[in-house]
């Protein structure tokens, strides 16, 4: 079989997914590795070419083919071979999600040929590394979502970290918070966990975070984000929208305002903005949207050198703390 994985990067979960399955199928199967961004195509070709009387199963992977100026015309030759007794991958990275025409054509033209797999990975998801997770750790999607937010979405990370889990689990049943202790957490989740301490008004841990960490500027940048996520989920509230607490039914009325919350062109995670909900309501409109414009005004004072960055940050989460469940009938 071949098979040809292209598009974003979360593609690569497939290609472990594929890499594993023929692994467990053909024990003891040859591996070999081509790089086109090395220019090895010609030897992956050669490789792939040569049919031996012996019937010993391979994998021969070719990545980076994204380098190649026409792989149309590689996979036109590809198909033109009689392979025998090989495992064929061919990786495609394309980060803007964008193929060309001709590429296109040419992988319609592979999808009508048994001897070929296509898998496209064109729009961002998450789906991919939930799933991935799902199915390694024997785990609820939620706490899969909850794993890539403390780990970070890079493939290769996922899976390492997936191993270091199975490996200290041992057979016994995942649970998140012993998991913590090994798991090499990202510093964007830490500093998250500690907005989400601040936003319900629990500042004891965030200041000595901050002390420690010094970390002012990545904490100000993810209250900003935040704040103006629950801003605009208030908002939708005050124009008689409402959100149920039933996660998957939440999940099909997010479809109805993901681009509302889109945020540097990518809609975030049904799951990232339905946590907020429950800190959402602990704060007015009016409230939201002062605090939103204060983040704003803080980042340019410091960048000016209006003000000294730890004391502004300090200042700034106390006043958000004021407005915690005040007057939260009106706004």
């Amino acid at each position: 079989m071949i098979y040809f994985i292209g598009g974003l990067k979360h593609r690569e979960f497939k290609y472990f997914e594929i890499l594993e399955q023929i692994r467990k199928e053909t024990p003891n199967v040859l591996e070999t590795v081509f790089d086109a961004s090395l220019k090895e195509e010609d030897r992956f070709l050669e490789k792939i070419s040569m049919n031996s009387i012996f019937s010993v199963s391979e994998i021969v992977i070719l990545k980076r083919t994204e380098k190649l100026k026409n792989i149309e015309k590689l996979l036109e030759y590809i198909e033109s071979l009689n392979i025998q007794n090989k495992e064929i991958i061919i990786d495609y990275l394309k980060e803007d999600g964008k193929l060309g025409s001709k590429l296109i054509k040419k992988l319609e033209e592979l999808k009508q040929n048994g001897d070929f797999k296509v898998y496209l990975y064109l729009k961002y998801s998450d789906d991919e590394m939930r799933d991935y997770i799902c199915h390694e750790l024997g785990v609820s999607k939620r706490d899969a979502m909850l794993l890539i937010e403390m780990v970070g979405k890079n493939p290769f990370k996922i899976k390492n970290e997936v191993g270091k889990i199975k490996a200290y689990l041992g057979g016994d049943n995942f649970v998140l918070e012993e998991v913590k202790k090994i798991v090499s957490i990202e510093k964007e989740f830490q500093i998250y966990q500690i907005v989400r301490e601040i936003l319900t008004n629990n500042i004891l841990e965030a200041m000595d975070y901050l002390k420690k960490t010094k970390e002012y500027m990545g904490v100000l940048y993810s209250l900003y984000g935040e704040l103006e996520a629950m801003y605009k989920i208030s908002s939708l509230k005050k124009e008689g929208k409402v959100f149920s607490s039933n996660y998957n039914v939440f999940k099909k009325q997010f479809e109805e305002y993901e681009d509302i919350f889109k945020n540097n062109g990518r809609i975030p995670n049904p799951y990232v903005i339905y946590k907020k909900l429950g800190i959402e309501k602990n704060y007015t409109k009016d409230n939201l949207k002062r605090l939103v414009y204060r983040c704003w005004e803080v980042e340019r004072d410091i960048k000016t050198g209006k003000i000294e960055m730890a004391p502004a940050v300090e200042n700034l989460i106390l006043e958000i703390i004021s407005c915690f469940k005040v007057d939260r009938k009106s706004g």
